[in-house]
């Protein structure tokens, strides 16, 4: 059974698991504290005094040459304002709504003048925590 590392559901409410085109070594996570307004460095003697609201995760994912169909699938899905997405973590599969806010992707090849035969290169983006 393969590890599922980021699955999207779609606007139509279908689960799009986008593994198979995810380069392993531009896959990365990033589990960061959100803290309050409270939360300072007390000067005297440097110790800090922390208030913690809650814990947001960032995910960067960068995508293998990818057919025109599939790219459109992926765009579709993270131009959603917010998306429930799984992603695999250090702590495991977490599932929790998400945003995209930049895209960018690369004519890679074009071979006829079929949308078929379009792939596009260099799809990289950030998804965070919502």
């Amino acid at each position: 059974m393969a590890i599922e590392l980021l699955s999207i559901l779609s606007p139509l409410g279908e689960w799009h698991d986008y593994t198979p085109w995810i380069l392993a070594d531009e896959f990365s996570v990033s589990d960061d504290d959100v803290d309050s307004e409270q939360t300072v460095r007390i000067k005297k003697d440097a110790e800090m005094r922390r208030e913690k609201l809650a814990e947001k995760w960032n995910v960067g994912v960068a995508l293998i040459d990818f057919p025109h169909r599939l790219c459109a699938q992926l765009f579709t899905d993270l131009r959603q304002t917010f998306f429930e997405a799984r992603v695999f973590t250090p702590l495991g599969r977490q599932q929790k709504k998400f945003y995209c806010s930049s895209r960018p992707a690369s004519l890679g090849m074009v071979l006829n003048d079929n949308e078929e035969d379009i792939e596009w290169t260099k799809v990289k983006f950030n998804i965070h925590a919502k």
